[in-house]
């Protein structure tokens, strides 16, 4: 946490001697004229630097290297065609100026991102489940597909999504941070549930938007919404939260892992879905797990 307000501090502070710099009258007619354009990359690059580390894993200097190569265009096909062009010196001072502000940004997003890590893996831990993040089940995923297509057997995929109550709820319960760290607790609360209700051979997968994906090998489209119903409703006994989910079978209704995804994703329905077919088939919730 020092580490990140010391990278805040050091950011902020570097944006406005740089932004005062820029308004000083004397400063621009004499010693450097700043163009929109750098301003435009300015804010472009600490915007960047602040969210990309935080989601994805990017070396700084790949960062870097990619301002040099817009910098370089901006000057290829838009500053060197000006009546006034800038000089050497101008153009390299600007050049500094948003590689400085690309890699203090950078650090910044870094520590936001390992704060955001420390608090997912402190929620993780508080209650274990074998969850797995969509970006490394790849492998597994494949396997499920190959298997299931090389035997002509049944596979089926739900997509779970547990719903925030309305913003005037959230506000009359918790602040900001605490509304944060609830939601991930939660997250990981319908984890070890998900993981306590589908079987051991069940793939479970988080993706990036917060929601669960059951890959259930020999199981068909009907008992997968057995079992959804059953998580969902768990759910709302212990968490007192609400799961949409939707789902998709394997041949029947996709091949591929994608065109899967993309149906139950298309089918979240509310937990009001298909009751019909729970009720008619309350035996078999044990033949699921």
């Amino acid at each position: 946490m020092k580490d990140l307000r010391n990278a805040v501090i050091l950011l902020f502070i570097y944006l406005i001697i740089v932004l005062g710099i820029a308004q000083v009258e004397e400063f621009e007619k004499q010693i450097l004229n700043f163009r929109p354009a750098f301003f435009v990359m300015l804010a472009l690059a600490v915007f960047v630097g602040l969210v990309l580390p935080a989601r994805l894993r990017v070396s700084m200097y790949v960062l870097l290297g990619v301002w040099a190569v817009i910098y370089a265009g901006v000057w290829l096909f838009h500053w060197r065609f000006l009546s006034d062009s800038l000089t050497i010196q101008e153009l390299g001072v600007q050049f500094l100026l948003i590689e400085i502000s690309a890699g203090l940004s950078y650090y910044v997003g870094r520590y936001i991102g390992q704060v955001d890590d420390l608090i997912k893996g402190l929620a993780v831990s508080t209650y274990p489940n074998r969850t797995i993040d969509i970006r490394d089940a790849e492998e597994r995923i494949k396997t499920e597909i190959t298997r299931s297509r090389r035997y002509n057997s049944p596979l089926s995929m739900l997509v779970l999504q547990v719903e925030q109550g309305s913003e005037e709820d959230q506000q009359q319960q918790y602040k900001s941070l605490q509304r944060d760290l609830l939601r991930r607790f939660a997250f990981a609360k319908v984890g070890q549930i998900i993981n306590d209700s589908a079987r051991q051979t069940d793939l479970i997968i988080s993706d990036q938007a917060r929601r669960f994906i059951v890959l259930c090998p020999e199981v068909d489209y009907q008992n997968s919404t057995i079992l959804a119903e059953r998580i969902r409703r768990a759910v709302s006994e212990k968490v007192n939260a609400r799961i949409t989910w939707g789902a998709a079978s394997f041949p029947r209704e996709a091949l591929t892992f994608d065109e899967l995804l993309a149906m139950a994703r298309r089918r979240l329905r509310s937990s009001s879905g298909a009751p019909a077919l729970v009720d008619q088939n309350v035996s078999s919730v044990d033949q699921v797990k």
